[in-house]
């Protein structure tokens, strides 16, 4: 039996279907970054940064929508006027819900699920434009604050976007479907909800909390 290293490695030299290229031809490139280790990094890199910030963002979501029911019900009034019961959610449909759009953004700003974000620099003095972006040590990331009490607020002003980010319309598309199918009630009262995360350095992590999901 093979391992998954081994069965990879086997995969990636003796296969050049497809739109990937195989190490097998980056051999005579000692430079290339193609190489398994690079792969599985990456692979790595988009499980964490995709599927961690992702259910991160819904486990926060869930609790802002059980803080204010109201906008949960306009979510759902909009879900039923627009998708209906008889079908799933899909991308297209989100041009056509700009409440739930809306919603979507606002959580996200909310949130602020990595508000140091990650520090960036560049290697040499670097020309922009009209800028000139000079090399230094170390750049310290730009932090971001959260919303506060102004989470139903904005809603009334959604952004106009027109670059749709795939964990967006993840987003999007998890809380249509549970909003199309289930209302959600908090086990408490929605005041007494804490919405301050638990943790707050890198990330925010959002509090624990319980809901019941009640077939509409």
């Amino acid at each position: 039996m093979l391992s998954l290293k081994e069965g990879w490695s086997r995969q990636f030299e003796f296969t050049a279907q497809g739109s990937i290229a195989v190490p097998q031809m980056e051999k005579d490139r000692p430079d290339s970054n193609f190489h398994l280790k690079n792969l599985i990094t990456s692979t790595f890199d988009l499980f964490i940064a995709g599927s961690e910030t992702t259910s991160t963002t819904i486990r926060y979501g869930l609790l802002l929508l059980l803080k204010h029911p109201k906008i949960q019900e306009k979510v759902q009034e909009e879900i039923d006027q627009v998708i209906g019961r008889s079908r799933k959610p899909c991308v297209a449909d989100r041009t056509q819900m700009p409440y739930t759009d809306a919603v979507v953004h606002e959580i996200q700003r909310f949130i602020s699920l990595i508000p140091l974000a990650l520090p960036h620099t560049v290697t040499k003095d670097t020309s922009f434009r009209e800028y000139i972006i000079p090399k230094v040590s170390g750049q310290a990331p730009l932090s971001s604050a959260r919303g506060g009490s102004t989470f139903a607020l904005r809603l009334l002003q959604p952004e106009a976007r027109t670059v749709v980010s795939l964990a967006r319309m993840e987003i999007f598309l998890l809380i249509a479907t549970i909003l199309q199918n289930f209302t959600l009630k908090s086990v408490v009262d929605p005041q007494e909800l804490s919405i301050t995360p638990t943790l707050s350095g890198t990330g925010n992590v959002p509090p624990a909390y319980q809901l019941c999901a009640l077939p509409r």
